[in-house]
């Protein structure tokens, strides 16, 4: 939240995070909740993304055009 408020348009921030949290959900193909996803960026304002007690690689991508955000994540879960 506090991320997305620092933008003078902070709905599409906002779009761009819940985009996130839906591909990771189809990614893994498992049931959790939105909340057990943690949306964020590194040093170099790239997304990322990680599930509470799951250790699982993601690699992210977002895109905004307009009003609308699309979202795609890639998983590899460690062994």
């Amino acid at each position: 939240i506090e991320y997305c408020l620092n933008f003078e348009e902070p709905y599409k921030h906002f779009a761009g995070k819940f985009a996130i949290k839906e591909a990771t959900i189809k990614a893994i193909n498992k049931k959790i909740g939105l909340l057990q996803i943690k949306t964020y960026h590194d040093d170099e304002s790239k997304p990322k993304v990680s599930i509470i007690n799951e250790k699982i690689n993601f690699r992210v991508s977002v895109s905004h055009d307009g009003d609308y955000a699309i979202a795609i994540v890639f998983s590899k879960s460690q062994k």
